[in-house]
């Protein structure tokens, strides 16, 4: 198993056939019998490593990434294989509240996509991804809040997979315009009953997608607490104005879903609600999100205007 002692930078300028080579277990050089140990643990450990030097070029860590997943993924294909796991959930939690960003962006991109993949889909893993909502390295949190607000930057091999509604919905009219023009047989409508099943269930596959991204902030064990962290970090916040409205769709999300109470959340979206604001749109959504029974009448009063004013 990796351990935390082998993050020193590593000078490992090589190529990325080199590592593709060097990762399936074959010879390393030509003429060499030297082989790369067959263990899971060994190939994660190579691919870490090499995943985390800063003389990797983008390609590079791009495979190297993806074969970690995969060999995650793969462990657990017949079965969770809990022990393995547990190691690893406790190797990306060091990693991602290490000083080294490079490490802590691979731990949690690797993190996303294994529970986009239904890998890595429990609360441990959620509570581990929330402490990166709060990273001091911007790129590390903007990851990790688009994670949960359902905006992941990187898709998985099963949403890639996946046909455009659109481009479903044309498959389906030129079929049935098929049938319109040429003259109906038993085969043709098999064929048309076929299309209308893959549509109906490419339409479902995401629709479960969608349900599932914002599951993650139901696992969160104290959302009240991080929602106010959030909150205090949203009010010294020097970042781009994009990464304020993340923030904010985080917090209104967290307060909508758990019925928290912050009063102070309220006057602050009360203060992007003008006509003329940048996405004034989105903030009337975050006031929306916020907004539930628990919530006292006084405290909402004062944002209702402003919605009518833009409305």
């Amino acid at each position: 198993m990796v351990s935390t002692a082998g993050l020193q930078v590593l000078d490992c300028d090589v190529s990325l056939s080199f590592f593709i080579t060097l990762l399936k277990g074959g010879p390393v050089l030509p003429g060499q019998n030297e082989r790369v140990p067959s263990g899971v643990d060994d190939h994660l450990e190579a691919a870490w490593f090499c995943v985390t030097s800063r003389n990797a070029d983008k390609n590079l860590r791009q495979f190297l990434k993806q074969h970690i997943v995969t060999d995650i993924k793969n462990i657990n294909s017949k079965g969770k294989n809990m022990k393995l796991n547990k190691e690893l959930l406790n190797f990306m939690f060091e990693m991602l509240t290490s000083r080294h960003a490079i490490a802590a962006k691979t731990s949690l991109d690797v993190m996303i996509q294994l529970y986009n993949k239904r890998v890595w889909n429990d609360a441990k893993t959620v509570n581990i991804l929330s402490m990166a909502c709060f990273s001091k390295v911007t790129k590390i949190m903007v990851a990790a809040i688009k994670f949960f607000i359902g905006r992941d930057e990187e898709k998985t091999d099963e949403t890639d997979s996946d046909s455009d509604p659109e481009d479903d919905q044309k498959v389906l009219k030129a079929a049935r315009m098929s049938m319109k023009v040429n003259k109906k047989t038993k085969k043709k409508q098999r064929k048309m009953e076929k299309v209308k099943s893959v549509v109906k269930r490419n339409q479902k596959k995401k629709t479960t997608k969608v349900n599932f991204d914002f599951s993650a902030l139901h696992l969160i064990h104290d959302p009240q607490d991080m929602a106010d962290r959030l909150y205090k970090r949203l009010e010294k916040m020097n970042e781009r104005f994009e990464v304020k409205l993340m923030t904010m769709d985080m917090i209104s999300r967290l307060i909508g879903i758990h019925h928290l109470y912050i009063p102070n959340f309220y006057p602050l979206v009360q203060r992007f609600l003008f006509p003329h604001q940048r996405e004034v749109t989105k903030v009337m959504v975050f006031a929306a999100q916020a907004a539930h029974a628990q919530v006292p009448p006084d405290d909402l009063e004062p944002v209702v205007p402003r919605l009518q004013t833009i409305s």
